[in-house]
């Protein structure tokens, strides 16, 4: 049978499918899987394992209050924005997670889904007053303002789904989609100014102030994220928050919610009233225009104070100052400075004498506390690993003299340092808090201080007479009169050896108390060990940066001036001469630095202030009595004061039922689209077939159904489609089947039925590139005629069985650094894959001897210091049957329309193309040299396109076969950008143009050939 099917383009809105199945799959929710029970109030169905039923009251006791919240500011005059009446919306609460995250999805239908684990202190996310309620109000606010939608829009998500009518996801950029959300978590419940959310934290707000004050105003494409460069996709938080809080104040909360209203109404065509970037919304919202309001908001917020030009430190490694610098943890030993750079993948210990820089093991970007033994042997790190489809917090140590991990990991432990040399104090994270704990030698645990809903701790910092000091939020504890905004702390403890709490008491002029919760001395962060039994930490005004303060003695020195950059992770360091300084990360607007600071330098303005350690007991009673029925409490003999039996009705949530879950409200609101297949005859295109498809999901993520339908016009008959893909930890399966009719080159009819069903496996490793994956599919299928008038009682002309397995093992990942004219991102590591395959016709299946085994393997390698990367693909048939080239892999007592016939492993490139037929053997060699990578950041004028860099590469290949030697070479240009149109400026597209030559030689002639790529992700 020579004869070939015809390629037939199936249009239709399963492309934009992938792309939202993709969104939905973020995780596998909850690992191990196990039932499921549900609260249901007003307006929510909060889905959780039993283990957080207490978590799930507690968000059942203001879920339905926070709705009104959120309602009340998008639609405050009851107009109906935001719709009231509508299903409840669907909560998923998982504590399968070592690492807070949250995201509100809207495929096939909204939803949220909230990771039950504890903010870190050091992080933005330390500014959530109680990281439960800010965690769902910041998603439900996403659900709220991105359902706003005018008559039209309704119709659609009725007739279609949620997920193909967010009418604002088109028209609000992302400054406005994460402003209102980031905004919001930073009000009060009546809109109120408090000392919370990113939007108030000025570790959140420096990205802005710095921007300014180093005279860098950004566009709105780049405060939507369209560029990737610092401060890494973070840019549409910091700036969208400041920008709608800057709206609410100045403009008003009413012109504010008009705003939402439009942008929900859509208008993406509407020529210079278009809503597609915002700007038309804005115009009929405030009657200003787009970039007016944006340079008025960036006019108010640049700093008015002089700044200090802060002093680099530059060990002799280019790579601290190279634009990509990153920094993600810090620490000093007794004879080097440890840096964990993100991008480049690793921990350096810089010497104090000024020796070579030694990279010590790779890390990711998960990294968030180093901390180096007093002796200087040992360095403990922090990271999360993921896996199973989630995130676990780790620590391990890491032996810096034999150049080893010395134990296996911590599990479920963050922030650690070494106490001792006995143990290690840390952060155990729970449900939305976190205890402080110790690690014993023997590994047992011992809770130090319990955890609680309105409490976070900073990391802990062991000091020499056994006391741990840290800092702390405690806004579930009612403060002592003078403490800003309802009692909201930010101050620094030490925990003594026998239990007692202190807390650190600063006094001012007049004698009053000063607590770190705002004013001179706020928002302390970023603890660490000072000289003997002295403290390193920032403190920040709330309009200001972060400054360097020194508690050594019983004094705190402060500084007064403002530097550049401020002065975040500060370390003391030794320098040579045996004097010490302070080694600190600085922030600017194009990335970060390592700088180096003198604390007794007159310029700094040093103050110092009068402080002692007092009891906190007085205000832990306080609280108590104030509020009888809460949990909180500081020492772990006081965590539980009253939560006893008599209490029990006083607790939060406690008058909800809780039932089994049951997801089929959910799972029967299935996303819908149209099908259209068509054909290209004579250059023009003819519909060939209309209908519709499906997707049905568990709201847990556990699997997703899809269906297609439609009727095939030439056939006379119905194509049919489904898919079911069922996920469990790192395994997931997927059962495919498809019945569907097409035709030969000669126009006969014919009819293709398959089933396929594939088991698939990862394993992450650390770092998270580095991964082990499998798969095994099995694959049958069965052409047959479909003779007009009776298109399913046709005679079978063929059947096939496969087999497929495959293994890999990969470390490649992408990795930034420094090119020869600007910022490159090469992929680095090595990745080894081996694949085997058996095939047969249906009736040969009883034959072993007539199956056809088939073997690919791949091997890539690319070293990003030396811009070289080398690639190797090779397949072979060694019972015949199966031929590999250009082509692909071709079945050849089939044809190429062989339907279980497998895509091959290698790339198909477009001076190949006419390299001679296909044979059992087929190898391609690859080795390519980046020339030049260019920065851009900046739009494309008259086209909405912002591009971020151009890379210009080159390389050369060779194809080998039997009688085959084919040498090409080729130049490569590769764009890198995002559309700054609406919620589609988070979306990095990469393009990438090809042009070779492939050289001729006997029997092969010389070719040119060109290919085109688009890779596109978040």
């Amino acid at each position: 049978m020579r004869s070939r099917i015809k390629a037939f383009p199936r249009f239709t809105l399963a492309a934009l499918l992938s792309v939202l199945a993709a969104a939905y799959g973020h995780a596998d929710l909850y690992a191990p899987n196990r039932p499921l029970l549900e609260i249901r109030t007003e307006r929510f169905a909060i889905a959780f394992p039993p283990e957080l039923e207490e978590t799930a009251r507690r968000l059942a006791s203001f879920a339905d209050s926070a709705w009104e919240e959120v309602a009340a500011k998008l639609d405050p005059e009851g107009a109906g924005t935001v719709r009231r009446d509508g299903p409840r919306i669907p909560v998923m609460l998982t504590p399968d997670s070592g690492v807070i995250n949250a995201y509100r999805a809207s495929s096939p239908y909204g939803r949220i889904v909230l990771y039950a684990a504890p903010a870190e202190l050091d992080s933005t996310l330390g500014s959530f007053d109680d990281d439960l309620r800010s965690a769902f109000l910041h998603e439900l606010t996403h659900e709220l303002s991105l359902s706003i939608r005018s008559p039209f829009w309704r119709a659609a998500a009725a007739v279609l789904g949620d997920a193909w009518a967010p009418a604002a996801l088109w028209t609000a950029s992302p400054p406005m989609i994460e402003g209102v959300t980031t905004a919001f978590e930073s009000e009060a419940p009546d809109g109120g100014a408090v000392a919370q959310g990113r939007a108030n934290d000025p570790l959140s707000m420096a990205t802005v102030r710095q921007d300014l004050a180093e005279g860098v105003r950004r566009s709105w494409a780049q405060a939507s994220g369209a560029g990737d460069r610092y401060p890494w996709g973070a840019n549409h938080y910091h700036y969208g928050g400041a920008f709608s809080r800057w709206l609410r104040e100045t403009r008003g909360p009413l012109a504010y919610a008009a705003l939402w209203k439009e942008l929900g109404a859509g208008r993406p065509l509407e020529g210079e009233g278009s809503n597609a970037f915002s700007s038309g919304a804005f115009e009929r919202a405030y009657g200003e225009d787009l970039d007016e309001l944006w340079t008025a908001f960036l006019v108010a917020l640049t700093p008015r104070v002089p700044l200090l030009v802060p002093r680099l430190l530059e060990p002799g490694d280019p790579g601290l100052r190279a634009p990509t610098f990153r920094v993600v943890a810090l620490a000093a030993g007794p004879g080097a400075l440890f840096v964990a750079d993100a991008s480049r993948a690793a921990v350096f210990a810089y010497p104090a004498d000024g020796g070579p820089v030694e990279r010590l093991f790779a890390i990711d970007g998960y990294v968030s506390r180093l901390d180096a033994s007093t002796d200087g042997t040992r360095l403990l790190v922090s990271y999360a690993r993921t896996g199973s489809g989630q995130t676990k917090a780790e620590a391990r140590v890491w032996n810096l003299e034999s150049g080893r991990w010395a134990d296996a990991p911590i599990g479920n432990l963050a922030a650690a340092a070494f106490s001792g040399a006995s143990s290690i104090v840390g952060l155990e994270p729970g449900a939305f808090e976190a205890d402080l704990v110790e690690v014993l030698r023997d590994g047992s645990r011992r809770i130090l201080l319990e955890g609680g809903s309105g409490r976070t701790y900073g990391a802990p910092v062991p000091l020499p007479d056994g006391s741990i000091a840290f800092a702390a939020d405690l806004a579930d504890l009612a403060g002592p009169a003078g403490a800003p905004e309802g009692g909201r702390r930010w101050t620094v403890f030490r925990l003594l050896p026998d239990g007692t709490l202190l807390e650190l008491a600063v006094e001012d002029d007049e004698g009053d108390a000063l607590f770190m919760a705002g004013g001179e001395l706020g928002w302390p962060r970023f603890l660490s060990r000072g000289r003997g039994d002295g403290l390193l930490f920032s403190v920040a005004r709330d309009d200001g940066f972060y400054r360097l303060a020194r508690l050594e003695g019983g004094a705190l020195q402060v500084m007064g001036a403002e530097i550049s950059g401020g002065v975040q992770r500060p370390v003391e360091l030794a320098v040579p001469g045996g004097d010490r300084a302070v080694a600190y990360l600085g922030a600017f607007s194009d990335g970060e630095r390592l700088c180096l600071l003198d604390p007794a330098a007159p310029e700094l303005e040093t103050r110092a202030y009068e402080v002692i350690w007092r009891a906190f007991e007085d205000n832990r009673d306080r609280a108590r009595t104030a509020d009888p029925g809460s949990s909180a409490g500081s020492g772990g003999e006081a965590a539980g004061a009253g939560t006893g039996a008599a209490d029990a009705g006083k607790r939060p949530g406690a008058g909800y039922e809780v039932g089994a879950w049951n997801p089929w409200p959910w799972i029967l609101r299935p996303l819908r689209w149209p099908v259209m297949d068509v054909t290209v005859e004579n250059g023009s295109f003819r519909a060939r077939g209309l209908g519709a498809g499906a997707m049905f999901a568990d709201p847990a993520e556990r699997w997703i159904f899809l269906v297609e339908s439609s009727w095939d016009f030439a056939a006379g008959a119905a194509d049919l489609y489904a898919e079911l893909a069922v996920s469990a930890g790192p395994f997931s399966v997927t059962l495919a089947g498809r019945d569907g009719f097409s035709a030969l080159e000669d126009g006969s009819p014919y009819r293709l039925s398959a089933g396929a069903a594939s088991l698939a496996a990862d394993f992450p490793l650390v770092p998270y590139w580095r991964a082990l994956s499998a798969r095994l599919t099995l694959a049958a299928s069965r052409l047959a005629e479909a003779p007009s008038g009776d298109p399913y009682g046709g005679e079978v002309a063929a059947s096939f069985a496969t087999l497929d397995a495959s293994a890999a093992w990969s470390s490649l990942h992408r990795e930034t650094r420094r090119g020869i004219f600007g910022e490159e991102r090469a992929r680095a590591g090595f990745r080894f894959a081996l694949r085997g395959t058996l095939e047969a016709d249906a009736e040969g299946l009883v034959e072993p001897s007539d199956a056809r085994p088939a073997f690919e393997g791949a091997f890539e390698l690319a070293e990003a210091r030396s811009a070289l990367s080398f690639a190797a693909w090779a397949a072979w048939a060694p019972l015949g049957g199966a031929a590999f080239g250009p082509g692909g892999r071709v079945l050849v007592d089939g044809g190429s329309f062989s339907p279980s016939s497998l895509l091959p492993w290698y790339p198909v490139v477009g001076e190949f193309a006419g390299s001679g037929p296909a044979a059992t053997f087929y190898a391609q060699l690859d080795a390519r040299l980046t020339l030049a990578a260019v920065e851009l950041q900046g739009p494309l004028p008259l086209l909405p396109v912002y591009l971020a860099r151009t890379i210009l590469s080159a390389g050369a290949r060779s194809a080998l076969g039997p009688e085959l030697f084919q040498p090409s070479v080729y130049g490569r240009l590769e764009l890198s950008g995002s559309p700054p149109a609406g919620g589609l400026s988070r979306i990095k597209a990469n393009a990438a143009a090809e042009l070779g030559y492939a050289f001729g030689r006997a029997g092969a002639p010389g070719a040119w050939g060109w290919t085109l790529g688009l890779e596109i992700g978040y």
